[in-house]
């Protein structure tokens, strides 16, 4: 079988392609159930399949050794996350975090409230640390984003066509248009 692989050889010696190609049609052919039982020929996807994917069938025909990597967890700080002195010793531990990772730059995800803090320590000595990308999360960014539609959608027709067409009730509107999620009094 000839596969029409399109590579540039100035940057992969045809060697590495040849096995390459080697290797993913020794996966794809040990997937295919090729037992007497089947009547029609080849079963592609038999239910009962015993080989695992492509990815997993690759990394266990890969000659590559890859090394053991190693999780491990900042301390947890059993305060209120939006108070400056917590989020600027978050801040330090992320620090410590790019020392062993050996990396010139940390992105750090968090919620609207961690941000604004987190934020304003930024502003505050932005030398000491721009070394933190700080992000935030996509709820809160779709929040914030919905917050800013709303402005423009206030008092508006579409405010009115939505709550008039009886298929949103006027918290939900409400909600999407500042942003806030409201729940009904229990």
């Amino acid at each position: 079988m000839d596969y029409d692989v399109q590579v540039d050889p100035r940057q992969v010696e045809e060697v590495l392609v040849n096995a390459v190609c080697a290797k993913d049609l020794t996966g794809s052919l040990a997937r295919v159930d090729i037992c007497e039982s089947v009547s029609n020929g080849v079963n592609i996807k038999p239910d009962d399949q015993i080989m695992p994917d492509w990815s997993v069938a690759n990394s266990v025909l890969s000659e590559h050794v890859v090394k053991q990597k190693r999780v491990a967890f900042l301390p947890v700080l059993p305060y209120p996350v939006t108070q400056y002195d917590i989020d600027y010793t978050a801040m330090k531990n992320f620090q410590k975090v790019l020392q062993y990772l050996k990396q010139p730059k940390l992105p750090v995800i968090c919620d609207e409230g961690v941000y604004h803090t987190a934020r304003e320590i930024q502003l505050i000595r932005h030398n000491e640390f721009q070394d933190i990308i700080l992000c935030m999360g996509t709820f809160h960014m779709a929040k914030v984003e919905l917050g800013c539609l709303g402005i423009f959608l206030t008092g508006s027709v579409a405010e009115t066509i939505l709550v008039e067409s009886g298929v949103f009730g006027v918290n939900v509107v409400q909600s999407v248009i500042t942003g806030k999620i409201t729940t009904p009094d229990r």
